[in-house]
């Protein structure tokens, strides 16, 4: 599941929080998945829910960091519906299993475009709303996802999971944004082929906010970081601005597509604040076990380890490579004749520059010879 599952905070997650399912309506694809932690005396807890690309426990930083503080905190796994409207009816019966009768919710991507839907359809079960990268369509996932509706059930594994490849960030990242792609990616995978196309499903319907939100703008906070270098992101976002404009706007210095993950302490200090302002009063706070045994404490350091041995290996690979036998015409490219004319000189070179291209140095050599 990558570095990031190995490390303590993830391990201590795993150790302390119950994973849960239960089935709630007629349908078998209606089985949600979630880890329910906090006060029971809680009743208004915060309720987390994913994007495309994720899982339920991708939230678990936030749920280590508010839990402690006396909140309760619910993070759930979308189930295999296909339409908005299941899934909106789903999650009402979760909550009438669950004995909550008011929450506040947590949004990311298509979470927070559900956030919204359920908040319409249900606006006495919501107290507040947080979200990152809201939007107010699913225009966008029609055009980044790179698959035709009608074709994903004959579609193959392979096919499938290069959609939700071609959807993810790609490119020169920070070490935290990586770790937190490719965390979201595994707990994706791991779902298997059926549940993700129904999510593929999910995201390409034809769905847009066109109810009117009763939950006010000041219970709103839109939470979203600033290194976002895709257009169609900014615009979804200045379209929810607009929509919500009461609504009040946490901006993070980075984070790119998961900064639940990759920034972690900025959105849960975010988070903290929204429910000071809008929850109850928080419960006595929680006494945490004995933490856990991991591989490692903080997966960044891993990961850079790493990636520095693997580079020193692909150096050391060159170097053994553009080290040849200069009497073997076949070993290297370039103008046989001006390397066999400068052969001493180029070795003498080959010492102080042991990856300078051969080719290169004789031709240099004749140059300034010539």
């Amino acid at each position: 599941m990558g570095d990031l599952a190995e490390g303590l905070e993830y391990s201590n997650f795993r150790a302390w929080v119950p994973r849960r399912q239960v089935k709630v309506g007629r349908k078998i694809s209606e089985k949600w998945v979630y880890y329910d932690w906090g006060r029971r005396e809680n009743l208004e807890p915060l309720l987390c829910v994913h994007d495309l690309i994720g899982d339920g426990d991708v939230f678990f930083r936030q749920m280590l960091y508010l839990v402690p503080r006396g909140y309760r905190v619910i993070s759930v796994s979308l189930p295999e519906v296909e339409t908005f409207e299941e899934l909106v009816y789903s999650f009402e019966a979760l909550l009438r299993f669950l004995k909550t009768k008011r929450v506040h919710l947590y949004g990311a991507g298509l979470g927070a475009m559900f956030c919204l839907v359920f908040s319409a359809k249900f606006p006495e079960r919501v107290s507040s709303i947080a979200m990152t990268h809201a939007t107010l369509s699913l225009a966008e996932y029609k055009k980044r996802l790179l698959i035709y509706r009608p074709f994903l059930w004959v579609s193959t594994a392979e096919i499938v999971r290069e959609a939700l490849l071609e959807y993810c960030p790609c490119g020169l990242r920070n070490v935290r944004e990586a770790l937190a792609t490719e965390f979201a990616l595994n707990r994706t995978f791991s779902r298997g082929r059926r549940s993700i196309i129904r999510r593929l499903l999910l995201c390409t319907s034809p769905e847009k906010l066109n109810t009117r939100i009763r939950v006010p703008d000041d219970y709103i906070t839109l939470i979203d970081p600033l290194n976002v270098d895709r257009r169609s992101l900014l615009s979804s976002r200045a379209a929810v601005s607009r929509r919500f404009q009461g609504a009040r706007i946490a901006h993070i210095k980075r984070g790119g597509e998961f900064p639940y993950q990759s920034e972690a302490d900025d959105v849960s200090i975010h988070l903290l604040l929204h429910l000071r302002r809008h929850a109850k009063a928080p419960c006595e706070p929680l006494v945490l076990p004995p933490p856990s045994k991991a591989l490692f404490e903080d997966p960044c350091v891993v990961r850079v380890l790493k990636d520095t041995v693997y580079r020193k290996g692909r150096e050391r690979h060159t170097l053994k490579s553009r080290i040849v036998v200069l009497d073997s015409s076949k070993r290297f490219m370039g103008p046989t004749r001006l390397i066999s004319k400068y052969r001493k000189e180029i070795l003498a070179l080959q010492e102080a520059a042991p990856l300078a291209p051969i080719a290169q140095l004789a031709v240099s050599l004749e140059a300034s010879n010539g």
